[in-house]
């Protein structure tokens, strides 16, 4: 996977995303580690393989986009 743009300079893909990726979890630090929070586990290490960030809120979730390997994606962890 690849990120086509930086992070920085440049405004994110124009559109919607083609996919929605969400990782389900327990929000908190208390549960960080807890084996029902592996879906937030696994969405982190794939924002972080592809060096997104979880820099915008919206709706009581936390979202990633850009793109992975030419698709526009948005990878969301709900905190409710």
């Amino acid at each position: 996977m690849r990120l086509s743009f930086p992070l920085f300079g440049r405004p994110r893909p124009a559109g919607p995303p083609e996919w929605l990726i969400v990782g389900l979890g327990n929000p908190g630090h208390r549960y960080a580690d807890n084996r029902h929070n592996v879906g937030f586990q696994v969405v982190d290490r794939l924002a972080t393989a592809s060096q997104l960030t979880f820099d915008e809120r919206r709706n009581q979730t936390h979202l990633a986009r850009g793109e992975l390997e030419e698709v526009k994606v948005a990878i969301a962890k709900p905190q409710t």
